[in-house]
Formats: structure tokens, sequence, C-alpha cells
């Protein structure tokens, strides 16, 4: 086995490995497999300087994967399940046993604009690396809508903050609805 085949499978595994963070009754992740793909062969480009923080969060969950380093980019789709780890950890965490990081993963799927993006329904990959291509560039709504994060507050710019921070507005917006935090908490 040459070391290009050696490492065409070890991102195939890796790919698969991820998977398992997502693994959801609801949404199953082999019906999403074109735009998942989509997402892991697509480079996060860090446009704001803390956004760097995400990345480190990334290839910290890839060691888990790999004690080595991997010599591929960090990927949209990396940053996502890392961040939904985190909210599901840190952020959201219960004391129930069930692990809620699938439905965090999920739920930024839709605010981005791709949880529709079944294999059967799919619109191409021109329409995802659009949808990938603002999300990147913070081409998306003030609100957040087209990037992982929104909120309903109108004073907050999303393209402006840092993806941290624009979880943070999105959690505090649950939370007020839910009726845990008074406006402005968070």
């Amino acid at each position: 086995m040459s070391k290009e085949e050696r490492i065409d499978d070890e991102y195939i595994e890796y790919f698969y490995w991820l998977m398992g963070w997502i693994e959801d009754d609801i949404y199953d992740w082999n019906d999403y497999q074109k735009v998942l793909w989509k997402l892991f062969d697509t480079k996060f480009v860090v446009s704001l300087d803390r956004d760097q923080n995400r990345v480190e969060d990334a290839l910290d969950l890839r060691s888990k994967f790999v004690p080595w380093k991997m010599n591929i980019p960090v990927s949209i789709l990396e940053i996502m399940i890392s961040m939904a780890i985190r909210i599901e950890d840190q952020i959201m965490a219960n004391t129930s046993d069930r692990d809620r990081t699938s439905e965090w993963f999920w739920l930024m799927m839709q605010n981005i604009g791709l949880r529709q993006q079944s294999d059967d329904l799919y619109d191409g990959d021109a329409y995802v690396d659009q949808i990938l291509h603002d999300f990147n560039n913070r081409k998306y709504e003030r609100n957040g809508l087209g990037s992982l994060f929104t909120t309903a507050d109108p004073t907050q710019d999303m393209r402006k903050m840092e993806l941290w921070y624009q979880m943070h507005a999105q959690f505090n917006d649950i939370l007020q609805h839910e009726g845990y935090l008074k406006k402005g908490v968070l």
C-alpha cells in the first residue's frame, strides 16, 4: 500500500469517525453524505482572529482520532462538530444521560441552510459551495442566518462576532425563550 493510499484511507476513516459524533434519531447522517463530505472537503477560513480558537478546538478533536498530525486543513465540518461537542460539554450540559451533541450539530446545519440538503434533495455542489463561501466570508444575514448561529436580538450583528460569541448569543436567546434566563444574562 502506497503512502497516498494510506493517507486516503486515514482521511476516509476519520470522516466516518466524525460521523459517530452526529448520529441522531431524527437525522441519519447516511442520508446526508453529499453535503457532509462537502463540509469535510471545505477548509474553514479564519476571518476574525479569535476564531483561530475554533481551529484549535477542531485540532484537539482530530488528535482524539489520531495522535499525529494529519496534513489537511481544518474543515468546516470539524469546526461544527467540535463546537457541538463544546456546547454539550460546557454550555448546555445537563444531568441527563443523553448526549445532545448531534442536536447542536443539526441546529447549526439548519442555521447555515444545509439541513434540507439530504442526498435525495441535494441542490448540487454549486449551491452548497455558495453557502459555504458566504459562511467563510461572513456574507450572511446580520442575525446570523447563513452562519452556524442566529439571534433574535436586533442589536447584534453576527457578522462582526467571533463564532464563540455567536454561539453564546443564540443560546442566550434559547435560554431566555425557555424561561431559564432574564434578558442579557449570558
